[in-house]
């Protein structure tokens, strides 16, 4: 009786509390982060994460909420802001075109780690960073191609004034209202061709989850 009573509140191996005796090795481990879980407590302290049970399970449950990041995470973006200020200070119109293309990268970012925790798998800190140069890649194209779009619309534009000027200015109320007509097309491809490009660019190179 008393061997039975022990192997039922004690390891075989003596090497685990009474309170773990009835759980599977390295159950008290958090899922998602591996930080150790206090006895009776199913929310790790680091991460916020719900336990599930035991550290083996291969897609755990991700925390809720969108507002929730870890520690590794925190020190990536702290380093990130940390990066772009000092360019501010150093070379502000440079400062300023490389924040606002890492802050367009982060959170592309932000939006597949988001998948990441509706699938319930963990985002890890490589992977954020192998991530975060794919989005800046990404946003570095979508400027690229927006140029380009500029390029083109100045380039038609330039040829069709050439070829217009060779009729001289319009002498008929119709040949002015044409050609007001010719400088707001001018007008809206500059302003919105580029943007449009950009836009459709990052809308089929969005992350799907």
């Amino acid at each position: 009786m008393e061997d039975s009573h022990s192997s039922k509140t004690h390891d075989p191996l003596g090497q685990r509390p009474e309170w773990d005796a009835g759980l599977p090795l390295f159950s008290n481990l958090c899922p998602l982060c591996g930080g150790i879980l206090k006895p009776g407590r199913v929310r790790c302290s680091i991460c916020r994460g719900e336990e599930q049970g035991t550290i083996h399970t291969s897609r755990p449950t991700a925390p809720a909420g969108w507002l929730q990041f870890s520690i590794e995470t925190l020190l990536l973006v702290t380093t990130l802001i940390a990066a772009c200020l000092g360019l501010c200070v150093a070379v502000p119109p440079l400062g300023i075109l490389v924040t606002v293309v890492a802050l367009a990268a982060l959170i592309r970012t932000a939006i597949v780690g988001r998948q990441y925790l509706r699938a319930g798998v963990p985002f890890l800190a490589t992977e954020k960073v192998g991530w975060f140069v794919i989005s800046l890649f990404i946003i570095v194209c979508a400027i690229g191609l927006g140029f380009l779009v500029f390029a083109i619309v100045v380039g038609l534009t330039w040829i069709v004034a050439g070829i217009l000027r060779d009729y001289g200015p319009p002498q008929t109320p119709a040949n002015q209202i044409g050609f007001l007509i010719l400088g707001d097309i001018f007008w809206l491809s500059v302003i919105f061709g580029p943007l449009a490009a950009a836009i459709w660019f990052l809308w089929k190179t969005r992350p799907r989850g």
